[in-house]
């Protein structure tokens, strides 16, 4: 029977979260945009929770999640794009807060396990998804629009390019208009596949073997007398010892 303690690092109920949450996505309407916040609210604290953090940070972040949730929901009541833009700001956060908080837990891991396997695959689901919730953002309130492709475009378009572009597919049927937007999905693609043949390949091939701990080199010291004589190098002498002075 697994038991789930604070710190564990249990990104295997992780993983699967961030696939319900990219899949929710493109069902971009008033029902889904909260909930989708929610889950991803839901990602954001576990990953905390899971990284060890303190009690009192864990409930400053839930309270950051309601709040997101909050105003993603009052969000739908307001007119044009407003949504839209709510819904995506309140993803980007919390995709950066999460992927930050879940990778630095694994750099911390000296073990490779299936938890740190989990987590680095959901950190690369993660970064195509904060990159999807930045174009959906860019697209409303570009008044062109993110595509260069007449639209309308929904969030099914989106999250697609973004996963495309993260992937390094490139079907081509969709591409950003503007030279910032060319930019990103450059960046993108960087990333995605720099995160692949490093961070992912690195894990996999490293599965159940233990990270030997990093050993600081040692100054030659010599140790003087306080009388002024020199003796051999030895071991750092206790307080009532003679005192160790580095080599020049």
């Amino acid at each position: 029977m697994t038991v789930w303690t604070r710190g564990g690092s249990h990104y295997e109920v992780v993983l699967p979260t961030v696939i319900v949450v990219v899949v929710l996505t493109p069902l971009d309407n008033g029902t889904t945009r909260p909930l989708a916040v929610a889950l991803l609210g839901t990602v954001f604290v576990f990953s905390f929770w899971t990284s060890g953090a303190s009690r009192r940070m864990v409930l400053l972040v839930g309270g950051v999640v309601i709040a997101a949730v909050i105003v993603a929901a009052v969000g739908q009541f307001g007119g044009g794009g407003s949504p839209r833009v709510v819904f995506s700001t309140a993803g980007i956060v919390l995709c950066l807060g999460a992927i930050t908080t879940t990778f630095g837990q694994l750099i911390a891991h000296t073990r490779v396990t299936r938890h740190t396997v989990t987590g680095a695959l959901s950190v690369y689901l993660l970064i195509g998804l904060l990159f999807t919730y930045v174009f959906v953002l860019m697209g409303e309130v570009d008044s062109h629009g993110f595509f260069a492709q007449s639209g309308p475009h929904d969030a099914t378009d989106y999250v697609y390019f973004s996963y495309v572009t993260l992937t390094t597919v490139g079907y081509g049927d969709l591409t950003a208009g503007s030279n910032l937007g060319r930019v990103l999905a450059v960046l993108e693609a960087l990333v995605g596949q720099l995160y692949l043949v490093t961070i992912v390949a690195v894990v996999i091939s490293n599965i159940g073997r233990e990270r030997s701990p990093q050993r600081i080199p040692r100054r030659r010291s010599r140790v003087v007398d306080p009388d002024g004589g020199r003796l051999p190098t030895s071991d750092l002498p206790g307080p009532n010892e003679p005192r160790i002075v580095p080599d020049e």
